[in-house]
């Protein structure tokens, strides 16, 4: 409501401006004058009642929805305003193609301005309908509700992403939405309030009653970790390596890393800056690909320390989906085959990641697995193109190590290349030789018989409260679970709620907002929230039976190494599993900081040398 009554604003502006500059003057036609008046009344009285909309929606929390009795009867006449709407931008369209009405160009302009604001408000306000549709979102027939996401999933078919071809993508996205809200009777604010309330909750400033009664937890999280086992190999030994190969990961996130990375360098003479030039480009062979992506090539180069042009053996920044950026190089110092490959970084990879659906994956010497249906697709696609030229480097260098590594969707995608490299034909010369490193891993990515197979060969490392390796389905399904429960038991309003967490982000926790109150046992209020809660659980459990599946646990690969900054500085380094980091940390914003590739590549830095922790907010 505060976005459209902003927006409503907007269009005054040519209104204004035309009285302001003069251009509504006794030469205007009356038609014409009369029009601006109209649109005027119009959007004032619509920005109005929008304003009031949005202090009515305020009230309230969630389960108490009598402070927003109004709401349905200011609706109504939201609805009218915006026929009366409809009327003023025809009126408006007829007048500005009726040459008699207009007498100069001013005129003309302000008034094209005006109508153009006009029927801009009405399409959003049609796009924002045909992508809601007009039956219950709260509805339990899976059915409908999948029809649903498609409808609001179509919109990103387009030739830029390479899906004309590819339907079934946004029917699998489609029925992976479907699964998580269908039945739901929450609203995204409603969520978004239930993490702000946990956030607290696991810090310890407020405890709900009987929360175990209520939403008891997942067996599966008790005993995730009965059959883990730390690896043989040292854990100093592990972190120093990971460190020595951390520059590839962000190499491959080329010249806007480096950038970013090196804001003091963006001048016109930096090294970015001159790549047009032919000599820097002398030494590179033309079926490497880098002279397509000069820029680039030369952040690349720059980050990971590559002084010879030729050892640079393939460069490919194209972005489809299903094909994340990669590059292959020599590392002589540490005889190594480097394949790097690059962590989300556009609209195409979040489509690649948000294919998460189960697969199942033959291995030879393991039988059927399950993995990330999209970055075993990368990884397929990946492993096709540069097949020859990684047998034919490892062929000529039979003393080098393959070492397969990425960060965050490059770090799934490397560990499941480096599995088919080891399991497949296409790296039977050199399977022995393959290592894997993966940094900042999804947690969906394995199932538990095939993180066991890649322990012997992929080492994983995980920052602090990063959030991305957590997520597999059984920590998904729990925090979603005490979000609602809590949303529903929160007495507080939600809009505040959530205008404090973000005050309390983007502020570093200067001012800790005061805990939300919570309904207690006994209590009115605490029935009518069990009450609600009950309606919405039994909406989970139609979904449920209609669905009939169970979804396969997947977690990070292969043997994971936690860091986690001391207080007194230093690191405190740890092995652990997927199950064994723990559950999802509402610490806003350091579950989504401890996830950018600087951060990482200076945790591991600073675990290697000794230098104190990341000071924490």
């Amino acid at each position: 409501a505060l976005q459209k009554a902003a927006f409503q604003s907007g269009i005054l502006l040519p209104v204004l401006l035309a009285v302001r500059m003069g251009v509504l003057t006794t030469k205007c036609c009356s038609l014409v004058q009369s029009y601006y008046i109209a649109a005027l009344l119009i959007c004032g009285v619509k920005a109005l009642f929008l304003l009031i909309a949005a202090g009515i929606a305020s009230r309230g929390s969630i389960t108490d929805e009598h402070p927003r009795r109004y709401m349905p009867g200011l609706l109504y006449l939201l609805v009218f305003m915006e026929v009366a709407t409809v009327a003023v931008a025809v009126s408006g369209t007829v007048l500005l193609f009726t040459e008699l009405h207009v007498s100069n160009d001013s005129q003309w302009a302000f008034l094209f301005l005006a109508v153009v604001l006009l029927w801009l408000d009405i399409f959003l306000l049609i796009l924002g309908t045909a992508l809601v549709g007009v039956k219950s979102a709260f509805t339990t027939d899976v059915d409908a509700h999948r029809r649903m996401w498609h409808r609001r999933l179509r919109c990103l078919r387009c030739n830029c992403l390479g899906l004309n071809n590819m339907e079934w993508v946004m029917e699998d996205l489609a029925a992976l939405l479907c699964e998580a809200r269908a039945g739901s009777q929450m609203l995204v604010s409603d969520l978004l309030a239930g993490f702000a309330i946990l956030s607290h909750a696991q810090k310890g400033d407020l405890a709900l009653q009987d929360l175990d009664k209520v939403c008891p937890r997942p067996p599966a999280l008790n005993t995730g970790r009965s059959a883990f086992a730390p690896p043989a190999a040292a854990l100093g030994d592990v972190v120093v390596r990971l460190e020595v190969f951390a520059k590839y990961f962000v190499a491959a996130y080329g010249w806007p890393m480096y950038m970013y990375m090196h804001c003091c360098r963006w001048r016109c003479c930096g090294p970015l800056m001159c790549c047009c030039r032919p000599r820097l480009y002398q030494g590179f062979s033309e079926d490497t690909g880098a002279m397509r992506h000069s820029k680039h090539t030369r952040a690349l180069m720059l980050t990971a320390e590559i002084k010879d042009p030729n050892d640079l053996l393939l460069v490919s920044f194209k972005n489809p989906v299903f094909e994340p950026s990669y590059f292959i190089a020599l590392d002589h110092k540490e005889k190594a085959i480097v394949v790097a490959i690059r962590g989300t970084n556009s609209l195409a990879d979040v489509l690649t990641d948000l294919v998460a659906e189960p697969v199942d994956f033959e291995l030879p010497s393991l039988g059927t697995i399950q993995a990330h249906k999209g970055m075993l697709m990368a990884a397929q696609r990946i492993l096709a193109e540069i097949c020859n030229v990684l047998q034919r480097a490892a062929e000529e260098r039979q003393d080098y190590s393959v070492v397969v590594l990425g960060h965050s969707l490059g770090a799934g995608t490397a560990a499941l290349l480096a599995l088919l490299l080891r399991e497949g034909p296409q790296g039977k010369a050199f399977a022995a030789r393959v290592q894997c490193y993966a940094y900042s891993p999804p947690g969906g990515l394995l199932s538990h018989n095939a993180v066991q197979h890649s322990t012997g060969f992929t080492y994983s490392v995980v920052l602090g409260a990063d959030l991305v390796p957590r997520l597999h389905i059984q920590n998904i399904k729990w925090l979603l679970d005490q979000a609602t429960v809590y949303a529903y038991f929160c007495r507080t309003n939600k809009n505040r709620l959530m205008w404090q967490w973000l005050w309390k982000c983007c502020c570093c926790c200067c001012c800790a907002p005061a805990p939300p109150v919570m309904a207690t046992g006994e209590s009115a209020q605490w029935t009518q929230a069990a009450q609600r809660y009950s309606e919405h659980q039994r909406g989970l459990q139609e979904v449920g039976e209609q669905l009939k599946k169970d979804r396969v646990a997947l977690y990070p690969p292969g043997n994971v190494v936690h860091l986690k900054p001391k207080s007194d500085g230093g690191w405190d380094m740890a092995w652990t599993d997927g199950p064994g980091l723990g559950e999802i940390q509402i610490t806003m914003p350091h579950m989504l900081r401890d996830h950018m590739p600087d951060r990482v590549l200076n945790a591991l830095q600073g675990a290697v040398t000794g230098v104190p922790g990341l000071v924490e907010c």
